[in-house]
């Protein structure tokens, strides 16, 4: 691989990785509030005017994960209500943390796909431009001299060259590429998939109307090192009414 591509390929592998430490999620419900159970997963309901149930996606995550919560919003009310990842925000310790939209969330997994992808041409650019066919060869050699007197003495010495095979060049660069668009279109149909399924599951804002339904998971910012021990507060505001939970966050 040329230095180029090298360092291309070692910054987005450092944009990558980072020191991480796994953070434990615990829910703190308020007096006023309960635990619920849909389809066997623990959330805590606040029931109003409107009933809003909100649960973590796991108990445990790292810092340098975002944070994803399951919301469920039922509409017992008479009036229909507008609901979707607008509806919440999110603080850590009192200060604001980011809650994501359905849009932000779609658009960051698109980008990590293409990332990974230009990260598979680059190394593929590498391996072809190693697989040119060139060859250098070092190597030593000897000799005895001999003169009309007989024997005079020796010699020695080193020497190097390259040599080039044009069709094995040709061979191994086509065989490169086609592994390159292989692993190309490997990562972009698992991180397809991946959307598909992230589309089907994220919160969306939707139009509930009384005796129905909205649901689905929100991310916000990762927390980081320093900043995650504390309580987390989600708090769901629809229709003029505000519902609040706490989530105590501990480093394991």
């Amino acid at each position: 691989m040329n230095k180029s591509a090298l360092f291309l390929a070692a910054v987005f592998v450092l944009a990558l990785t980072g020191c991480a430490s796994q953070m434990g999620i615990q829910a703190q419900p308020k007096a006023e509030q309960e635990m619920v159970y849909v389809a066997g997963q623990p959330l805590m309901l606040s029931d109003k005017k409107f009933s809003v149930a909100v649960a973590p996606s796991s108990s445990l995550a790292m810092t340098t994960e975002q944070l994803s919560f399951l919301v469920y919003l039922t509409n017992t009310y008479n009036e229909p209500v507008n609901f979707g990842p607008g509806n919440i925000t999110a603080s850590l310790n009192g200060q604001p943390i980011r809650v994501f939209t359905h849009e932000e969330v779609i658009s960051e997994m698109e980008g990590e796909r293409n990332a990974q992808a230009m990260y598979a041409a680059l190394a593929g650019m590498g391996q072809s431009i190693s697989a040119t066919g060139q060859r250098q060869h070092f190597g030593s050699m000897s000799s005895q001299y001999y003169g009309r007197q007989g024997y005079v003495g020796q010699g020695s010495g080193t020497y190097s060259g390259t040599t080039y095979n044009p069709t094995a060049a040709a061979v191994a660069q086509s065989n490169i590429q086609a592994q390159t668009q292989q692993n190309i279109s490997s990562i972009s149909q698992s991180h397809n998939q991946e959307i598909a399924n992230a589309r089907a599951v994220l919160l969306a804002t939707e139009t509930v109307f009384p005796g129905n339904r909205n649901g689905g998971y929100i991310r916000t910012e990762q927390l980081g090192e320093s900043n995650a021990p504390g309580t987390l507060n989600l708090t769901v505001t629809v229709g003029g009414e505000q519902h609040s939970f706490d989530f105590s966050v501990r480093n394991n």
